[in-house]
């Protein structure tokens, strides 16, 4: 019987300003309120998550750190969404001026990475994605 692990590893974070910066300047945006997805495939074939809640939105750090770690949270418990697409980087920008509960960032991550396999999965056969 095999066992879900739920940890998130260094390796699984986006932390090279090199990649980051191809990230934003060479990926592809989907938007899912209250998060944009920035993606981009990378040859590791792991995935690996940025995520960023701006300083202009929420001023307080206490409060940018509180939606970081529960998007955090969220994204550990629900990865298992994108293992049919290995070898993502994607940034997780939180675009809300509210601070959501839990529970609500816990859906609406669900629902953006669904969104974002989906679109990374029409991306990867060659078609091109419009505008939502």
């Amino acid at each position: 019987m095999t066992e879900t692990r739920y940890t998130f590893r260094k390796k699984e974070r986006l932390s090279s300003i090199k990649l980051i910066n191809s990230l934003f300047e060479d990926g592809k945006a989907l938007f899912s309120y209250p998060f944009k997805i920035y993606y981009n495939t990378n040859p590791e074939g792991i995935n690996r998550i940025l995520i960023s809640v701006p300083k202009r939105q929420h001023k307080k750090a206490v409060n940018r750190n509180l939606i970081r770690r529960r998007i955090r949270e969220s994204y550990r418990l629900n990865r298992e969404i994108l293992e049919s697409v290995p070898g993502l980087d994607f940034a997780v920008v939180y675009i809300s001026s509210e601070i959501l509960d839990y529970n609500q960032i816990n859906t609406a991550l669900k629902n953006a990475l669904s969104k974002l396999k989906k679109y990374s999965d029409t991306d990867s056969i060659g078609t091109t994605n419009s505008a939502d």
